[in-house]
């Protein structure tokens, strides 16, 4: 398994009743070794980061975690989770959200605990595919050193058997599998994630046709 910590230190601006008040910072940041794909389906029976695959279909951990800390160096606890998540790019595929408002953002598992740490392990509930990378965002501010040098984007990618993102894994989404397994490759295809397209991936599509978004 490959892991990698890139230890980040995120300049975010909080403003309380229009006065500057105490930054907050990431002072550790976690993620995948080098490119890495987990399969997301809707409804959330996907996999979960720990069990993505690079694109040659070697397994790799693709946790994401960080730890919230002030100026001081002292954990910010109880940090709400829906201020923190994960953004894929724009125009990079169809990742597709469930909840009420689709989109390509991704909170984090759980609000920071005592020590400042949270992060995104769980599978992902969503249709689509993405060649990623991600940014790492906190109050919608991208990772940055205090010198607002923008950090490294997390090299995490998804696929699903919802292939256009819709939200429902039906007969729309076979009919693109079959394009792609006639033409050249495509790694949206490659659910199984080893690097071809085979009746592995086929059957992917099968076992969770029907899957949609609740």
């Amino acid at each position: 398994m490959l892991s990698r910590s890139v230890s980040l230190l995120i300049l975010l601006p909080a403003i309380a009743t229009a006065q500057q008040i105490d930054a907050t910072w990431v002072g550790e940041l976690v993620g995948p070794a080098q490119t890495a794909c987990v399969l997301v389906v809707p409804g959330g029976a996907g996999n979960p980061l720990a069990e993505a695959r690079t694109p040659t279909g070697e397994p790799i951990d693709a946790t994401i975690s960080a730890i919230l800390v002030d100026s001081s160096w002292n954990p910010v606890g109880n940090f709400h989770r829906m201020d923190t998540w994960i953004e894929f790019p724009a125009g990079s595929g169809t990742i597709n959200r469930c909840g009420p408002y689709p989109g390509r953002t991704f909170v984090m598992d759980t609000h920071t605990d005592a020590l400042g740490r949270t992060g995104v392990a769980l599978p992902l509930a969503a249709g689509g595919w993405s060649e990623g990378p991600v940014v790492f965002k906190v109050n919608d501010n991208p990772a940055e050193t205090p010198a607002h040098d923008i950090w490294p984007l997390l090299q995490l990618q998804v696929n699903s058997p919802d292939i256009n993102g819709d939200r429902v894994v039906n007969l729309a989404d076979i009919a693109l599998f079959a394009g792609d397994y006639a033409g050249p490759f495509h790694m949206r295809s490659d659910l199984h994630r080893d690097g071809v397209l085979n009746l592995s991936d086929i059957a992917i599509v099968a076992l969770h046709m029907g899957a949609e978004c609740q």
